[in-house]
C-alpha cells in the first residue's frame, strides 16, 4: 500500500516533498530492518514527506513506522 515506504529503492520515489528538503536523505544502513533509511537534518524548516494512499470506505487499515 506505501510506495517505498522503507526507502529501499535508495532514494525518495514514490513520496512527494513539503517544506526544505535540502538536507533530506536516504543512505544505506544495516539496522536490521532494511538496508536504507531517511534522514531530515534541517534546523529551523519545516520538512515533510508525504503520500496519498489509496483507502476503501469502511476498512481499517493500521500504518507503522
Amino acid at each position: 500500500m506505501v510506495n517505498n515506504g522503507s526507502f529501499e529503492t535508495g532514494n525518495f520515489s514514490g513520496w512527494t516533498f513539503s517544506g526544505s528538503t535540502n538536507t533530506a536523505q536516504v543512505y544505506p544502513t544495516n539496522n536490521g530492518f532494511g538496508n536504507f533509511a531517511a534522514s531530515f537534518s534541517a534546523i529551523g524548516v519545516y520538512d515533510e514527506i508525504s503520500q496519498t494512499l489509496a483507502t476503501s470506505a469502511g476498512e481499517r487499515y493500521r500504518i507503522s513506522f
